[in-house]
């Protein structure tokens, strides 16, 4: 049977999927031409389903490269709150004689 890639031959950790499509792709091109028309018919669905990964995992970055930034602005907006808060705090410290 035609594998394209065998993930634990590859020595594959945690989440670089990128990587491990690009790997796939180019292993089972590279041998594209020695194979039957049945495993060419498995190649295009696997090369297929490996460009929606990819599109998924670029997808997955964008939003957390989206939410880390909505968090950062946040985190910024609550400390800006703060101070503000306690500016005014001191203020009316300072307009009641209180030092």
């Amino acid at each position: 049977m035609f594998r394209l890639w065998n993930l634990r031959s590859t020595g594959v950790h945690g989440y670089n999927w990128a990587r491990v499509v690009a790997e796939a792709q180019r292993a089972g091109l590279d041998r594209y031409s020695e194979l039957s028309d049945s495993e060419r018919v498995y190649v295009d669905q696997l090369v297929a389903a490996a460009d929606n990964l990819k599109s998924a995992i670029i997808n997955v970055g964008t939003m957390i490269d989206q939410r880390t930034a909505q968090e950062r602005l946040a985190r910024q907006a609550a400390l800006a709150r703060q101070a503000e808060l306690d500016r005014q705090a001191e203020l009316a410290r300072q307009q009641n004689g209180h030092h």
